[in-house]
């Protein structure tokens, strides 16, 4: 009824002097897919205010799309870890809170991909946690370091139960350009010798702390390293 309502909205036609007029048609239709949506980097600042945020899901509900993802990186303003989300500007609680109670009246699930292992230089900068990180403030999480995977419990315990319902999902990256940075820490490269880079960033990553299906969430990677690392898996 809604994605209807949507089509009728696009064949009206405003009049130049009569009344708007809608053709005469029969239409048969149904979506390819069932998840259809846009992604939005948030992280590169600002942030974007909660209204532009809404005037996305409208657009996105004008154009049949159910999906709208949001990539955050280091811009939510985490409790548990005050000094990660930035000062100026950070996306908070409440503001997803809205943001998912708004998306819901217009059928569009809004999708958390908060980094779990690579990308997060903005977090391993800080010197409070340069010593989570593979290489000196570098980009990713050193994997044989448990205090990496309490960070990440951590962040996705407090983000992940503001997503709720199901169709939701938090989503976790490896991507190549974070594996071809492991095995450079001097303390890892004995497990790196052993296991190669790119089968211990896997074994791993597997745990992925806490895991998305104890929280009724399903989580999504891209697939493309995983193919090209089948002997790893």
């Amino acid at each position: 009824m809604f994605y209807g309502a949507q089509t009728l909205r696009q064949f009206i036609h405003p009049g130049e002097s009569n009344p708007a007029s809608v053709p005469a048609v029969a239409i048969k239709d149904w979506p390819a897919m069932r998840w259809r949506g846009v992604h939005d980097d948030i992280s590169r600042g600002p942030v974007p205010t909660l209204d532009y945020m809404k005037k996305q899901i409208r657009t996105c509900a004008a154009y049949k799309l159910n999906l709208f993802s949001l990539y955050i990186e280091h811009v939510f303003d985490y409790q548990s870890h005050p000094l990660i989300g930035p000062k100026e500007g950070s996306l908070t609680a409440a503001e997803v809170k809205e943001l998912v109670r708004y998306g819901k009246r217009y059928y569009v699930t809004i999708l958390p991909e908060q980094q779990a292992f690579g990308h997060l230089h903005h977090v391993l900068k800080n010197e409070y946690y340069s010593d989570l990180a593979e290489t000196p403030h570098g980009h990713v999480l050193a994997p044989v370091n448990e205090k990496s995977y309490e960070l990440i419990k951590d962040l996705y315990s407090e983000l992940v139960p503001l997503f709720p319902g199901p169709g939701s999902w938090s989503r976790t990256h490896l991507p190549r350009t974070s594996q071809t940075r492991l095995g450079n820490n001097e303390s890892l490269q004995q497990a790196a010798d052993v296991l190669g880079r790119r089968g211990d960033a896997l074994s791993r990553v597997a745990r992925d702390p806490p895991k998305g299906r104890d929280r009724g969430r399903v989580g999504l990677r891209p697939g493309a390293e995983f193919r090209q690392s089948a002997e790893a898996l």
